[in-house]
């Protein structure tokens, strides 16, 4: 059975960054038959998200990426982000499963023990995931959210970028993993069975960290997609007396506010 699924990077992506996106997924994670198309959203000029304010601003570009993806004949869609913006506008307005890479790998991480702990890029995106845990009630269920502490010169020099570009730049530094890695053991130490990774391309982050540690260590990426891939194969989409469809729909209107086609 083909299955068509649409990826939505919550960044504008160039060819590299996309070639990227598909390399996240080692041979064999999906069907033969289930295509993948990955897609970045329009330069919305926000940079790194890093406060409340930058998210509201970013979140309808990734609500625009997806909301004709059940008309273009997607089976699935994944919200390429572990922070799961726009998951819920876009589950309200589609019946094809909608997958959150963040939910899903927390919601994985306590099948696979009962504590866990968050592994992000930046201390600054930690209240992307404290909001997440919020909402789906699993904030007693997670030991830490951490963060690995920058070498002074890179964190200096992330002024500017936006946030796929200041992960692209820490990943150069040899001094930013090992400090990943000792975030870590420390994590573990207090208490965590399971690792979750806070980003969606930390393929070297999973290698390193999965030899290193006795604990399962969660890539949110690949599972994402498994994970839409099975809901579809299985008949499953999110229920809409939990996320209940519009009344009106209103898409060309949301496209023009928004200034697109």
């Amino acid at each position: 059975m083909p299955i068509r699924i649409k990826s939505i990077s919550a960044f504008p992506q160039d060819e590299e960054g996309l070639a990227r996106r598909r390399a996240k997924v080692p041979p064999g994670t999906l069907e033969e038959t289930t295509q993948v198309d990955f897609v970045g959203v329009r330069d919305a000029g926000v940079l790194l998200m890093d406060s409340h304010y930058n998210l509201a601003l970013h979140e309808p570009f990734l609500v625009e990426a997806g909301l004709r993806s059940e008309d273009e004949g997607y089976d699935a869609v994944v919200v390429d982000t572990v922070t799961d913006i726009a998951v819920d506008a876009l589950r309200s307005r589609l019946s094809i499963p909608v997958v959150g890479a963040g939910q899903t790998a927390y919601a994985t991480a306590l099948m696979l023990g009962r504590r866990f702990a968050i592994l992000t890029r930046w201390e600054r995106w930690r209240f992307l995931h404290d909001r997440s845990l919020d909402a789906y009630g699993f904030r007693d269920r997670c030991v830490a959210i951490r963060a690995p502490r920058l070498p002074a010169p890179l964190g200096d020099g992330l002024s500017g970028l936006n946030a796929a570009e200041a992960a692209a730049r820490m990943e150069e530094s040899d001094e930013y993993w090992d400090a990943f890695a000792t975030e870590a053991e420390a994590v573990l130490a207090e208490g965590a069975e399971v690792i979750v990774l806070a980003s969606m391309t930390m393929q070297r982050a999973a290698d390193l960290l999965r030899a290193r540690l006795e604990a399962p260590v969660i890539d949110p990426g690949p599972l994402a997609l498994r994970t839409a891939e099975s809901l579809v194969r299985l008949g499953l989409s999110h229920s809409k007396l939990a996320f209940m469809a519009p009344t009106l729909l209103h898409d060309d209107d949301f496209f023009a506010l928004l200034g697109g086609a």
